[in-house]
């Protein structure tokens, strides 16, 4: 490298730590810096809430991402919300019911220990089934939805994963390619959007007639691992479809891998305001699909949404459980990836199953007989409906 080049290089290297060191979008996209002959200006990346040099590619942000204006700034803020961590508790139970399958336990039994958990004002209404076994015979993908007249509020929980044939046809399936979707634009893993697309409609349909009756109600839509990214996904479509506006949903996801691409979780930050990723140290499953870079991505890598709640401890979470609030989507010091990330064998999947359980997906089933008499199964479109 000859002096020429090397002044420039220190020119570059000092004009990028002069922008970086602006720490919020306002008087980020309000500087700039002069490089030899020219001024360049800075511009704020939300998915790392990070200052860079106009012009410059960005690891993550492209071009369009990018806000180059106070204006700008302001279509990018989040809008004002606060995480609740007993609410998140409560729907980290609604998500261990999920897992329960309705065709082999008693109905009468599943309303008691809901309302033995919960409160007799919550009822069960339906548990939503459907066959999504896109390569192997492991069963189906499940939803089920409650409501409290009394709160206001509907509940809707996606099942994660439940077997090792569906365990291994995700894995297979997120090596074949990312697939459009359109509510916040950019791409999802195929198997993340192959069962949307088959138990969406079942959950819109009987959100549609619950809110009829509830046109006020706060719908909370919660899952965990799997169940998780099934949740945002119905979330995002369920606003943008209009069945539910931004202000009246409550997104709380556990253990959520990655969805989607970097513009899916541009579009999703955008469209969705109160949604929360919880994340707990040690657990693999968040990390476990590959991370985008721009502009260079390895084939099928994928972005985290934002607003991740890390809880770094490693006992059970609690109500009370002390948690940090991470600001960007991605590689924060302090969060899951750069805390809590770990190599076996400190990394086990018990850690997976430990939000606000000693075994969430367990939790509910232990309290819910299955002597007696199933529900009685019906259709709800491509689906078979369990009400309860």
């Amino acid at each position: 490298m000859d002096t020429k080049q090397s002044v420039i290089l220190l020119t570059l290297v000092t004009a990028a730590l002069a922008c970086s060191q602006h720490q919020d979008c306002d008087t980020c996209s309000s500087s700039s810096i002069k490089i030899l002959f020219t001024r360049k200006s800075c511009v704020w990346c939300p998915l790392t809430n990070s200052c860079h040099i106009s012009g410059i590619p960005n690891t993550y942000c492209n071009g369009g991402q990018l806000a180059k204006s106070s204006a700008q700034c302001s279509s990018i803020a989040d809008p004002p919300m606060t995480y609740d961590p007993v609410l998140a508790a409560e729907l980290a139970k609604w998500s261990s019911l999920s897992y329960v399958d309705p065709k082999v336990y008693d109905k009468a039994s599943i309303q008691s220990a809901v309302s033995t958990q919960f409160g007799s004002n919550y009822q069960v209404v339906e548990f939503l089934t459907v066959d999504c076994d896109w390569i192997f015979q492991f069963d189906f993908c499940s939803a089920v939805i409650a409501k409290s007249l009394a709160d206001d509020r509907i509940i809707v929980a996606f099942e994660g994963t439940s077997s090792p044939a569906q365990l291994t046809e995700q894995f297979v399936l997120s090596f074949t390619g990312l697939k459009s979707f359109d509510p916040t634009g950019g791409k999802i893993l195929e198997y993340n959007k192959k069962t949307h697309d088959a138990l969406y409609p079942c959950v819109k349909s009987l959100l549609e007639e619950l809110l009829t009756a509830q046109p006020t109600a706060e719908v909370m839509v919660t899952g965990h691992s799997l169940g998780g990214a099934q949740a945002q996904l119905a979330a995002a479509h369920l606003v943008k479809d209009g069945v539910v506006s931004s202000d009246k949903l409550h997104v709380y996801t556990f253990g959520s891998p990655r969805v989607g691409d970097i513009d899916f979780a541009y579009g999703y930050d955008r469209l969705l305001g109160n949604s929360w990723r919880v994340t707990r140290k040690n657990d693999p499953i968040p990390l476990i699909i590959l991370k985008s870079t721009i502009p260079i991505s390895l084939p099928n890598s994928c972005f985290h949404t934002r607003r991740e709640v890390y809880y770094s401890g490693s006992g059970i979470m609690t109500s009370a459980t002390a948690h940090k609030i991470c600001m960007s989507n991605e590689a924060e010091n302090g969060c899951l990836e750069k805390d809590g990330f770990c190599v076996l064998p400190d990394c086990f999947l018990l850690d997976h199953q430990k939000y606000f359980s000693s075994d969430l997906p367990q939790l509910m089933k232990g309290a819910i007989s299955k002597n007696g008499t199933p529900p009685t199964q019906e259709m709800r479109g491509a689906c078979k409906s369990y009400a309860i």
